[in-house]
């Protein structure tokens, strides 16, 4: 296991970034080495694999032997976006909605890979991009996720991400058991019980 210590959301994007070199993953910006191109930018330089000077394949080929061992030591261990967010504290109580305060500790975000809608008025869950992702064989409540991480979450046996957020997903961060698809009943707050603003 990786020394948490080393763990940060930067050093994470720092080892994504690394995998995207290793991967030879296209950036968004479209290749300038030549006026009528419309490639896309290889990781670390500034043209298109069709485009690029031999000096640029040699520095491309030097990032990828720099990035490997870098993706090959860490990616595993990379923790997913919830495991940086503090958590609440409850003082022993119990959440009064559990749906609804996973959803607020996540303020928005989703609990992987910390995408989050930006637009003001999507303050609820459907209008924000996220789903609720669940446990297929038990069937209880994990967390929010944004739809690529949803779509994509049972798929991925390398990314740290994943797997960490499989292992301690939010629901289990914050206590709460909720079994997915469940009815949600109205709530009446007791002693015993808090809602999300109480926690803090």
């Amino acid at each position: 296991m990786a020394d948490s210590s080393a763990m940060t959301p930067d050093f994470v994007e720092q080892v994504l970034a690394a995998q995207a070199i290793v991967r030879r993953d296209w950036a968004g910006v479209r290749c300038a080495a030549a006026a009528n191109c419309d490639g896309r930018v290889a990781a670390g330089t500034h043209s298109c694999r069709q485009c690029m000077t031999v000096e640029e394949q040699e520095g491309a080929a030097s990032l990828r032997r720099w990035a490997k061992p870098v993706v090959d030591r860490w990616l595993p261990h990379i923790w997913p976006a919830c495991w940086f967010w503090p958590l609440p504290d409850t003082g022993g109580a119990h959440w009064a909605s559990e749906t609804t305060s996973l959803f607020n500790w996540q303020q928005g975000r989703c609990a992987i890979c910390w995408w989050q809608e930006t637009r003001p008025e999507a303050r609820r869950c459907r209008e924000s991009g996220l789903v609720q992702d669940h446990d297929h064989t038990t069937g209880m409540l994990r967390g929010y996720l944004c739809i690529w991480c949803n779509s994509s979450e049972g798929h991925h046996t390398t990314d740290g991400r994943f797997l960490n957020y499989r292992r301690r997903p939010p629901a289990e961060l914050l206590g709460i058991r909720f079994r997915y698809g469940r009815k949600m009943r109205p709530v009446k707050e007791s002693p015993g019980q808090l809602s999300f603003g109480d926690a803090f």
